[in-house]
């Protein structure tokens, strides 16, 4: 089974919420899953792509607000089918990485 997931709040970016929510993927032994931020109206959003058994998809719903760092404002997780494609868990772990390399990079330059 394919889904997206979007999470909403008024505070999910910069927060850590797609490392904490690599770190569960890995734990939950997920295959094809990849976290991306996004906007909408305003509103930050995380926007989570994954594939796995239907349980362990709602597993992931239901603890989101657990998941999710502390300084992390969560509204609400909503989720939808999804049918394009989603890269393997090792690419976006890789991809995430080199994502905040650059950010320590820059930071630590200034």
């Amino acid at each position: 089974m394919k889904s997206q997931i979007i999470i909403h709040g008024s505070r999910v970016h910069d927060e850590g919420f797609r490392l904490a929510l690599l770190q569960f993927a890995r734990k939950s032994r997920y295959i094809n899953f990849e976290a991306f931020n996004d906007t909408h109206e305003g509103e930050e959003l995380v926007v989570v792509l994954v594939e796995g058994e239907e349980s362990k998809i709602n597993d992931l719903i239901d603890k989101i607000q657990i998941i999710k760092p502390g300084s992390a404002v969560v509204r609400t997780a909503t989720i939808e089918p999804y049918t394009g494609h989603i890269q393997s868990l090792s690419s976006f772990s890789q991809d995430l990485h080199m994502e905040q390399m650059a950010k320590a990079v820059q930071f630590l330059l200034r």
